[in-house]
């Protein structure tokens, strides 16, 4: 995102993403799925009721439950969210101009909860994402679509795994492809301490694990389209996408890394020669004329946006700001010899 203002609509899918600090989701061996005791898909209420450790949340989970906890009470429709090993994609969009103001204290919930929990079971300490995180507006259908494409694709793009389906990231690929249900748990710590926490040896972490279900929206483009039809839209052009790939990388004459690549991956790691990052855009459009129309209206909305903050600066606090911005929280300060 860096520095640039962010103009927010209703009704406009949001394609995000997010960069890490060092490689997080590089999974630890203790993730792999030959041990059905740590898979990230495994129920930790099956397990020996005699076994009174506290169950060890994957990377997969951590992600997917703190988007669940982040949806409860929040307007926000997500669209999809897959991650890579060092940035997280996502789609979102909110369907009324008066619950446009949530979306800061959603991405506040989720970033926070991911960070908390992943330092805490990768134990390591210190920043986890690497600053704000980029966002751009898909102004039409087919434009949305291409970005969720994208997203799903990345790991298949960047040469890491040869299919989406093999990637041991958090993604939602059977969900879009198959329908299966993104479930995925949780401990409430809160209720745990309020009910004695370990000064009272009846009660467990594991008596306080709850469950919720990830609810992704339907692409503006999909809409009116049966269940049935998305998916298999879905599989054909994921694999279109994965085979054009697999051309590619045989022509350059490249390989994938492939998961247990992945696995030996140190998270701390740096590549030896790092991609630039490319420009931000300033939104996605299928044709020019859209994008056009969107630069007239952000060079409109960037004019007023500058009167109102310099007004506001002035001390003119009641200062109303352009549609689809907010204006900044009013602070206090006092004196302490007056307290």
């Amino acid at each position: 995102m860096g520095k640039r203002l962010r103009l927010w609509q209703p009704h406009l899918v949001y394609s995000t993403v997010e960069r890490t600090s060092d490689r997080q989701f590089a999974f630890k061996p203790d993730h792999l799925p030959e041990n059905p005791l740590l898979r990230w898909d495994s129920d930790p209420r099956s397990l020996d009721p005699s076994n009174r450790l506290i169950p060890k949340p994957s990377i997969i989970n951590i992600i997917g439950s703190s988007l669940v906890r982040a949806q409860e009470n929040k307007p926000v429709e997500l669209l999809w969210v897959e991650s890579n090993i060092n940035h997280i994609h996502s789609g979102f969009k909110v369907n009324h101009q008066d619950d446009l103001n949530l979306l800061s204290s959603f991405k506040k919930h989720v970033n926070a909860l991911i960070a908390r929990f992943t330092n805490k079971t990768l134990e390591r300490d210190g920043h986890f994402f690497n600053g704000p995180f980029r966002s751009a507006p898909c102004l039409d259908g087919p434009s949305a679509e291409q970005q969720f494409l994208y997203a799903a694709t990345n790991v298949v793009k960047d040469g890491l795994v040869d299919t989406v389906r093999q990637s041991p990231f958090f993604n939602t690929y059977r969900h879009f492809a198959f329908g299966q249900r993104l479930r995925y748990w949780w401990i409430e710590w809160a209720e745990y301490d309020l009910a004695g926490g370990r000064r009272n040896r009846k009660i467990h972490p594991k008596d306080y694990l709850k469950w919720g279900e990830l609810k992704l929206g339907c692409l503006p483009e999909w809409e009116g389209h049966s269940v049935h039809r998305q998916q298999t839209r879905y599989r054909q052009q994921v694999r279109e996408i994965e085979e054009d790939n697999r051309e590619r990388r045989r022509d350059e004459g490249r390989a994938v890394v492939g998961v247990s690549g992945l696995y030996a991956v140190d998270p701390r790691d740096r590549p030896a020669s790092p991609k630039p990052s490319g420009g931000q855009p300033l939104c996605h459009a299928s044709s020019r004329e859209t994008r056009r129309a969107y630069q007239e209206l952000w060079r409109e909305f960037v004019k007023e946006h500058r009167k109102a903050s310099w007004d506001y600066r002035c001390g003119y606090y009641d200062r109303e700001f352009p549609l689809g911005s907010f204006r900044p929280p009013i602070t206090t300060i006092y004196n302490a010899s007056s307290l």
